[in-house]
């Protein structure tokens, strides 16, 4: 299914950066490991840059828990309104909460 989440496949969800030769963009499934395909059936991904916000950098969403935890939430909160689903909802399908810790 295509990203709920992003619908414009040109530029980083996370830096903004403009896709191209260099900055090529990957394809982020945001509940990945087990939940891998529950986000691509419901278009709970993102596409991010390579080398700086996917798996490259120190700050990608691989290497870096807390960032992985803020787009986790971040997408948590647009697939409830997206699709009409509770907090209990969100855990029966993807098996926990991410917004627990957000105010």
């Amino acid at each position: 299914m295509r990203s709920i989440i992003q619908t414009n496949r040109h530029y980083c969800y996370l830096c903004g950066r403009v896709r191209s030769f260099v900055n090529p963009l990957e394809e982020h499934h945001v509940y990945f490991g087990p939940n891998r395909k529950i986000s691509e059936k419901y278009g709970l991904k993102v596409y991010l840059c390579k080398t700086r916000c996917h798996n490259g950098g120190p700050y990608s969403v691989h290497k870096n828990a807390e960032n992985c935890k803020v787009l986790q939430s971040e997408v948590q909160q647009i697939a409830m309104k997206y699709y009409g689903w509770s907090i209990k909802d969100f855990i029966r399908i993807i098996g926990r909460n991410y917004t627990e810790d957000m105010p």
